[in-house]
């Protein structure tokens, strides 16, 4: 073939490699560089300013770009329009001297001194050799290299066409995360959970961009919506901890509340929340925000000092002041805090907020303010401010029996013996027989046995006999009988709702537990995790393995829960086995007391008999009031109760003992 055709040949094939480059595609752009690069270093074409704008388009680095300038020996028409066409081009500014050293009617110099290159030139060629063995020569020494080089060009391009089409993709699919988010309250929740979790999992975006936030937040609120509230609460204070800057403060705080109480979800990383800034967030906010993280301070980490700083930013307007109120009470009547002035201040305040307040639970708010003060005043024994206290209780109020109860006790410590016994009357009335109240027939003994009635104090001991001792050997031989302390929460629950179950437990000691607070709360997390599990079986199979993952997780928080209520449960019933036992003590004590009481008596008889007179006493008729329209009226209690009667009963029992003194005064030897 003719050299000519070659050059010819060589032209076309530069042509149509370099005609690539002005495609879309960087690929082809770099590809192109490439074929230019190899083209110019194996022909005898001359390179061009277009050549060089060209490789600084494809990206190619500026030091192989100046050595094909220097192994070419060509020179360029140059001057300061061609200088800026070059700069615009995206030529480097060291290239661009380069080529005006190289300008036509320029003095030789050594141009390539300054980027590093090989300056000693290719060897002699031998006689003979034209212009394309020169070149062919001159580029042989450097092909390698250059090629090396193009070749990391295009491996870089390449990666960023894959970051570029990733990046592309990710957007798409953000734009559904986007779109759930818009439209939430009408799209479908499962769909928006998958759309968000995979959308993370599949991009990994990192956790502080927008991408992110924006995914978890629709991740968390789909858990709530959905009312999977184990699995929300965590991600919820996730996102709440970005801050308040962050566009979903304040929804993702709400639906925290929503979740964390209704799975009871108080980790202590919740402490947290109180180092957010919200001072800027309008006045209801910081409100809610103030009085759920003061709760958790108060309940979960009995850090007192900081609970009662946030409860005290809840204002007067708001719907939880009373609540706020009372709850800082609680904390102030602690013995460690021992603040009890500044407590009853705040009880009575709860008390004035929740009777003006139209919110319904505010009334029990009301109850157990009147309680506290109750409790505080009977510590303190002012026992007239505490019965006046308990008597503000509603006769219909779940907490009744247990205001009436105490307040039994608060008779029996003033010494209102008659009080005490229509109290103990009351309270042994056939409404509250599912109450557990093991010391009430033990107290009644003990005022029978002050009024030196043994008689009546002895078959008070008999009935705690009946009623409560006999049963003690079914709850030891219950304790004993379980290893699993799942067991023992099982059983209960069974018997809770199926009350005709048979079981060795005795009905008695079942209620005990139910109507113990830590009892009946974890009986509610425990409820709501099993009805969450319940629910992912039924939906995993069709989310895949995050379905699977979903459940795996809700089954390991379900069984330690159960576990947890199961101790709590083993716990309880114990503590009712102990206490049974402490009383079996102190009723055998007042046994012992009647026993010698009635051997004083029967020696005073005998010096009765042998003075020839009769050993009687003055014995009054058993009679009980009850109170009408503020007025005490005699009514003979006739073996049945009336739910309006209950609580107003009063025992007209005479004191015998002033009998007996006076009778053993006259007999003494």
């Amino acid at each position: 073939m003719d050299p000519e055709d070659d050059i010819v040949l060589s032209n076309r094939r530069r042509q149509t490699l370099l005609g690539m480059v002005s495609g879309p595609s960087r690929l082809w752009v770099i590809l192109g560089a490439l074929a230019l690069l190899l083209a110019l270093t194996s022909s005898a074409s001359a390179l061009s300013l277009e050549d060089i704008k060209r490789m600084a388009s494809a990206g190619l680095d500026e030091n192989t770009v100046i050595s094909i300038i220097e192994n070419s020996g060509d020179k360029f028409e140059f001057n300061d329009t061609v200088a800026k066409d070059l700069k615009k081009a995206g030529v480097s500014d060291r290239v661009i001297n380069v080529i005006k050293a190289h300008a036509k009617g320029a003095a030789t110099t050594d141009a390539s001194t300054d980027v590093g290159t090989d300056t000693s030139g290719p060897e002699p060629l031998p006689a003979g050799v034209g212009n394309l063995g020169k070149l062919m020569a001159q580029g042989a020494k450097t092909a390698k290299q250059q090629f090396d080089i193009a070749a990391a060009a295009t491996k870089r391009i390449l990666a960023q066409q894959k970051t570029d089409q990733d990046s592309a993709k990710m957007q798409l699919s953000f734009q559904g995360v986007t779109n759930a988010l818009r439209d939430f309250e009408n799209v479908d929740k499962w769909q928006a959970l998958a759309t968000c979790h995979n959308f993370n999992v599949e991009f990994k975006p990192a956790p502080n961009t927008d991408e992110y936030y924006d995914a978890l937040f629709c991740k968390g609120s789909a858990f709530n919506a959905l009312e999977l509230h184990n699995l929300a609460a965590p991600i919820l204070r996730d996102v709440v901890m970005y801050g308040g800057e962050r566009p979903h403060f304040v929804d993702a705080f709400d639906q925290l509340v929503a979740s964390a109480e209704a799975a009871a979800y108080f980790p202590a990383s919740l402490a947290d929340l109180d180092k957010l800034y919200i001072d800027d967030k309008y006045h209801d906010f910081q409100n809610r925000f103030n009085f759920f993280v003061g709760r958790f301070f108060m309940d979960n980490m009995g850090e007192y000092e900081r609970a009662i700083a946030l409860l005290a930013q809840v204002s007067a307007d708001s719907s939880l002041y009373p609540k706020a109120l009372y709850a800082t009470g609680v904390m102030q009547s602690n013995p460690k805090v021992k603040m009890y002035k500044t407590a009853v201040e705040n009880f009575q305040g709860a008390i004035v907020a929740g009777e003006a307040s139209e919110d319904k639970t505010d009334d029990e708010i009301v109850e157990l303010a009147y309680l506290a003060l109750a409790r505080i005043a009977y510590e303190a024994t002012n026992y007239d401010g505490a019965l006046y206290y308990y008597n503000k209780v509603s006769h219909f109020s779940s907490r009744y029996p247990q205001a009436l109860f105490e307040s039994a006790w608060t008779y029996f410590l003033k010494g209102d013996h008659r009080q005490a016994l229509g109290t103990f009357h009351s309270v042994a009335s056939p409404y509250y027989d599912d109450h557990y109240f093991p010391d009430l027939w033990v107290l009644e003994a003990t005022v029978y046995l002050n009024l030196c009635r043994y008689d009546e104090a002895k078959e008070a001991l008999q009935t705690f006999q009946d009623v409560y001792l006999a049963k003690l050997p079914y709850l030891t031989q219950f304790l004993a009988s379980m290893n699993d302390p799942m067991g023992y929460y099982q059983t209960v629950v069974e018997m809770a709702e199926n009350r005709s179950a048979n079981s060795e437990l005795p009905t008695l000691f079942l209620e005990a537990v139910l109507a113990d607070v830590e009892f009946f709360n974890l009986y509610h997390v425990v409820t709501e995790i099993d009805r969450e599990v319940n629910m992912m079986k039924e939906v995993a199979p069709q989310l895949g393995a995050f379905g699977t993952d979903l459940l795996t997780s809700l089954e390991r928080l379900q069984e330690t829960k159960r576990f947890e209520a199961g101790l709590k449960t083993q716990h309880i019933l114990k503590g009712i086995e102990d206490e049974l036992r402490d009383w079996d003590v102190t009723s055998t004590e007042v046994s012992i007391e009647i026993d010698i009481s009635e051997k004083d008596l029967d020696e005073v008889c005998l010096r009765l008999a042998a003075q020839g007179k009769p050993c009687e006493f003055v014995s009054e008729e058993a009679t009980v009031l009850f109170l009408v329209a503020d007025d005490w009226q005699f009514w003979p209690f006739e073996g049945e109760y009336w739910v309006d009667e209950v609580g107003n009963y009063k025992s007209y029992l005479g004191d015998r003992c002033n009998q007996v003194e006076a009778v053993a005064a006259t007999t003494e030897p």
